[in-house]
């Protein structure tokens, strides 16, 4: 109930994920009593100090008048020129402080030290109240760890504008910003939230015809000190319901792209029904998705990141009266999140042993421009390497396999931290099929039986003797002339050497032979006539994805030198894939046979494999032509009630036909780490 109703600050705590919730405790009791003794407390609102761990629960404080307009609000001063927190039409504002996580609370009243430092005219004002739900602490420069609390003042001249009461001595001060500009006066309870450049964006309910069925939003880049480019943003529809604006992730460091993530939780429709979460990508500026969340009555909103990173969401599902709890994931609101990084689905690579790879490139998206990448690679083949910058994967197999061989190769892309402590890596995995390579080994054996000819060349190289010996056959070439002068003049002797060596001169004619000798090794060709080879016809089933029924299945051959192959579907040859003549394709449910034969001059090696077959699934088997089954939405409705309040009687005071009740108004939290929100309905108009 809104004030001035004798209402209590209460609080269940969950310490599992919102899946229990222990025992009421009380933040802050009010009295039921006559006019003149009674108080009460509204609108609860949670904000954390991430630093110190302390708690600080804020609530309106009524004593006799209340909003809109109940029994005529006021401030007035007293003989120390202080707001006055004691004048029975007074709306004080209450902070109430925890530092055992929401176990016990020490509570005081604020209402002056916001309000004098805010600058306005105190007399103009008639009440204030902080917006339920939850403030936040701003975590990065300008301002780092200022504590924000927004709330909404009715100024008598009529119309609601905004404040910003904060803190930046870790909630030992409070201080009140500038209200709003007096020419925007239709804001109404209202949320802020940091962006990515750690300026504040204020997000409000709408209390005037002025953007009606839509919310103000507005910009502040000193701390919310002042609040400029009030405009009314047409991408949020809002059915006049107090809202919340959520960053999830708080710490993500300034210009990254998770820092500029927004949720936004509401209703759209006429009535409080059907709530939605919005998410933005860019700071606000577009609201590209939108998931319902809860079917049926969605009263006031708040949310949290829990620890395991999904978001808790208070809301009430009666509309009134009732506190329910939901839990959801930001996969749950968008399957495709495009500020996560995720690497894109690799083929299968085919390739040759001892031959160069085409480069494979791996693709991703979600890549933040404000993060280094690192790549990285497991089960390569050897010879093949990974560029840690682009992820580039290059280079020459160098296996030596025999037949096709498969690498199952896992590459990851890792960014660097951003801030959040969540890691930011993807992995693809994808598989390299080597064949051996088609260039025959030569045969080491035959080689060495052929030089056996070489030790008896060495043992004919005595020879080389008489060939010098032989030099002086030119001298019986001239002996060959009718005059024997010339002989003696030249040598006396020699008459008798060429007389007694006549032989010498068929063996130098004769040895002429050392050099046909090689010329006379033709036999080492001829040894080879049969060389023996390995033919290599990998058939590639998983390259041609037949699970997921794209293609047709087919198998590739590698061509091999010295080896024919024939493809054949039970027993029909098969005709190659136009402009590839080493691709084959079949039809799902046939079995491909693949047998290779050596041609003349060729023998296949003892241990190569002749024959290959696979079987391919048919259709029906692989559910090619079925419709997939419809996959599960997400959350929706089947809220779990945490607790629901009771009327009690009468006191008198009535105001629109609402029952004025003594009731205790529950404010659920939820406590994570140190954090808490909070839910409690204002006003049921």
């Amino acid at each position: 109930m809104d004030s001035p109703n004798e209402n209590s600050i209460v609080q269940r705590r969950s310490t599992d994920g919102g899946n229990t919730w222990g025992p009421r405790t009380v933040i802050a009791k009010g009295k039921v009593a006559g006019k003149g003794e009674r108080f009460g407390w509204s609108d609860p609102s949670y904000v954390v100090d991430h630093a110190t761990g302390e708690i600080f629960n804020f609530h309106v404080g009524s004593l006799d008048a209340g909003l809109p307009e109940r029994f005529n609000p006021s401030y007035k001063l007293d003989a120390s020129g202080k707001v006055d927190t004691k004048h029975r039409q007074a709306m004080n504002f209450a902070v109430a402080s925890s530092t055992d996580n929401g176990r016990t609370w020490t509570s005081r009243l604020i209402t002056d030290d916001v309000l004098r430092s805010s600058g306005a005219n105190i007399s103009d004002i008639a009440g204030c109240f902080a917006t339920s739900g939850a403030g936040i602490q701003k975590m990065h420069e300008p301002f780092k760890g200022r504590l924000l609390q927004q709330a909404a003042c009715r100024f008598k001249t009529g119309g609601f504008q905004a404040i910003t009461i904060y803190s930046d001595d870790h909630g030992e001060t409070w201080k009140g910003g500038h209200f709003t500009d007096s020419r925007h006066r239709n804001f109404d309870e209202n949320k802020v939230v940091e962006l990515s450049d750690g300026s504040l964006m204020l997000n409000s309910r709408v209390s005037g015809n002025f953007g009606k069925g839509r919310r103000i939003v507005a910009s502040s880049t000193d701390g919310g000190v002042n609040w400029t480019d009030i405009h009314i943003d047409d991408n949020l529809r809002d059915s006049t319901n107090n809202a919340q604006i959520l960053r999830p992730f708080p710490s993500a460091n300034k210009g990254t792209l998770r820092a500029k993530v927004l949720l936004f939780s509401n209703t759209e429709q006429g009535e409080r029904v059907n709530g939605k979460v919005k998410m933005s990508y860019d700071d606000g500026k577009s609201w590209p998705v939108a998931k319902q969340i809860r079917e049926g009555g969605t009263g006031y909103t708040t949310m949290a990141v829990q620890p395991d990173g999904s978001i808790g969401l208070l809301m009430e599902p009666a509309i009134w009266n009732q506190v329910g709890y939901v839990n959801f994931t930001l996969k749950e609101i968008s399957k495709d999140l495009p500020f996560e990084v995720a690497l894109k689905n690799v083929n299968d690579v085919v390739a040759t042993d001892g031959m160069p790879i085409a480069p494979i490139k791996m693709d991703s998206t979600g890549n933040d421009p404000a993060l280094a990448d690192t790549y990285s690679a497991e089960g390569l083949p050897a010879g093949l390497t990974i560029n840690a910058k682009t992820g580039q994967i290059e280079g020459t197999p160098a296996v030596g396999n025999k037949d096709v061989m498969s690498f199952d190769v896992k590459v990851t892309l890792t960014e660097a931290e951003d801030g959040t402590g969540i890691p930011r890596v993807s992995s693809q995995t994808f598989k390299i099929k080597l064949a051996p390579n088609p260039t025959p080994a030569p045969e080491p054996k035959p080689e060495p039986t052929s030089k056996p000819d070489p030790k008896p060349e060495p043992t004919s190289k005595p020879d080389p003797k008489p060939e010098p010996t032989s030099k002086p056959d030119p001298k019986p070439e001239p002996t060959s002339k009718p005059d024997p002068k010339p002989e003696p003049t030249s040598k006396p002797d020699p008459k008798p050497e060429p007389t007694s060596k006549p032989d010498p001169k068929p063996e130098p004619t004769s040895k002429p032979d050392p050099k046909p000798e090689p010329t006379s090794k033709p036999d080492p060709k001829p040894e080879p006539k049969v060389e023996f080879v390995s033919p290599s016809a990998p058939i590639f089933p998983g390259g041609s994805d037949p699970v997921t029924c794209k293609v047709k299945p087919f198998v590739e051959i590698v061509a091999t030198k010295g080896v024919t192959y024939s493809v054949t579907v039970d027993g029909k040859d098969l005709e190659w894939v136009k402009d590839n003549p080493s691709k084959f394709e079949y039809e799902y449910g046939k079995t491909v046979v693949v047998k290779a034969k050596a041609v003349e001059g060729f023998e296949l090696a003892k241990d190569a494999t002749a024959e290959w077959s696979w079987t391919a699934p048919t259709r029906e088997a692989l559910k090619c032509d079925s419709t997939p089954a419809p996959k599960p939405q997400g959350p929706k409705g089947g809220a779990l009630i945490i607790d629901q309040g009771s009327p009690t009687p009468q006191t008198g005071l009535v105001h629109t036909g609402a029952t004025v009740a003594g009731l205790s108004i529950l404010a659920a939290v939820l406590l994570i780490a140190g954090g808490a929100v909070a839910i409690i309905r204002r006003r049921q108009n």
